[in-house]
């Protein structure tokens, strides 16, 4: 069967291979990302009489070509670190590929990748797997698969365990002997019901607890389900937290509703659930983030600080307006948004009140499944 998308995995095997080897710069500690993007795209490259010795990419697209394994309108994803080394990798990976094999290649980052330190490696592996489910889902399970050639083991591992479960195969190549092996889809099914006994584990563990923090009920859902769990000894003490896997699937449609973030609602029910779905992940995604602090804190503004809760400026324009005073428990990992406004007017008179950010809720609906239904 003829590929037709192929999402890769870009190392930096250029770096040690024939072709770029004399090409890599010996300054790359003082290297930026700009100066990597720019010196990666405009580089002369040089004769590539060996397919095996450019890279693992090169070589395993080039193998693929020679067995007559790709169609002949072939959309190829590579996947690289957002750091120098590899942003520099990729681009001329990408480069090689579009002269001679004479496809278009997409060139995709999927974060830093930081394995001296425990907690950015899960993130960044949970973010990881997002991105190579996104670019699979770009392409039909018949005719797309993932080759993970670049990157961890660890990586390889959970990609599999992804792509598996959402049915795409994997396929890999031995360098050397120019073998191509194909991994098959092995079918997964999750249990719907253990999922929703876990996600109140899942949400507590969200950020990482101390084992001792946990009551007896956690403790046994935790050796009931532990494949969502990791555990690591930091400074003496046993830390749990879900997984990379568990991350990937709090954000997974599917799932999004049963164990991603519970949104807690303290106002007249919402009339477009889709809106105000799609606000409330874009306060979520920036809660933190300190260029957007207007937004999600936009209280400091209108004069409204050290109150109970802080004020989301969201959407404004044609496809509506949304304002709400939130807070967050990163304990339990739980929005709480007390007050809505999805009329301009409304809200600029509701500014006016001086404690207006101090409002006592007198009942909580539990919104998360009716905003993130199950596809």
């Amino acid at each position: 069967m003829p590929w037709h998308h192929l999402v890769l995995t870009c190392g930096t095997s250029a770096k040690a291979n024939a072709a770029f080897q004399p090409l890599w710069p010996t300054s790359l500690a003082t290297l930026d990302l700009a100066q990597a993007r720019a010196l990666g795209a405009s580089t002369p490259l040089p004769p590539r009489p060996d397919p095996r010795r450019v890279s693992a990419e090169y070589s395993a697209l080039h193998a693929l070509h020679a067995l007559g394994e790709l169609s002949g309108r072939l959309r190829i994803c590579l996947l690289h670190t957002e750091t120098p080394e590899g942003v520099l990798a990729a681009w001329w990976v990408r480069r090689a590929l579009e002269e001679d094999l004479e496809e278009t290649v997409e060139l995709r980052s999927v974060g830093d990748l930081d394995a001296g330190r425990r907690e950015a490696m899960r993130e960044g592996l949970g973010q990881y797997l997002k991105v190579v489910a996104a670019a699979l889902r770009e392409g039909t399970p018949h005719g797309t698969a993932f080759v993970p050639l670049g990157g961890y083991k660890v990586m390889t591992g959970l990609a599999y365990l992804m792509a598996s479960y959402l049915g795409y195969p994997l396929l890999y190549l031995h360098e050397g002997d120019q073998v191509l092996h194909r991994l098959p889809v092995v079918p997964l099914h999750l249990d719907a019901a253990a999922l929703r006994a876990a996600a109140p584990l899942v949400r507590r563990l969200h950020a990482g607890r101390s084992l001792h923090e946990l009551s007896p009920e956690h403790v046994g859902l935790l050796e009931a389900q532990g494949w969502l769990f990791e555990r690591a000894r930091v400074d003496g003490e046993e830390i749990l937290s879900t997984n990379a896997f568990a991350e990937f699937l709090r954000e997974e449609p599917a799932w999004r509703g049963t164990l991603g973030t519970r949104v807690m609602w303290g106002d007249a029910p919402p009339r477009d659930l889709r809106f105000v779905a799609r606000q409330v992940e874009s306060l979520l995604e920036h809660r933190t983030d300190r260029a957007r602090v207007g937004e999600v804190h936009h209280e400091q503004s209108c004069g409204l600080g050290g109150q109970r809760y802080a004020l989301f400026k969201g959407a404004s324009g044609p496809a509506g307006l949304f304002r709400a005073a939130w807070s967050y428990d990163e304990a339990e990992d739980t929005l709480y948004i007390a007050l809505a406004w999805f009329d301009h007017q409304a809200y600029e008179r509701a500014l006016t009140r001086p404690r207006l950010l101090d409002a006592q809720v007198a009942a909580w609906t539990d919104l998360t499944a009716a905003l993130f239904p199950a596809d």
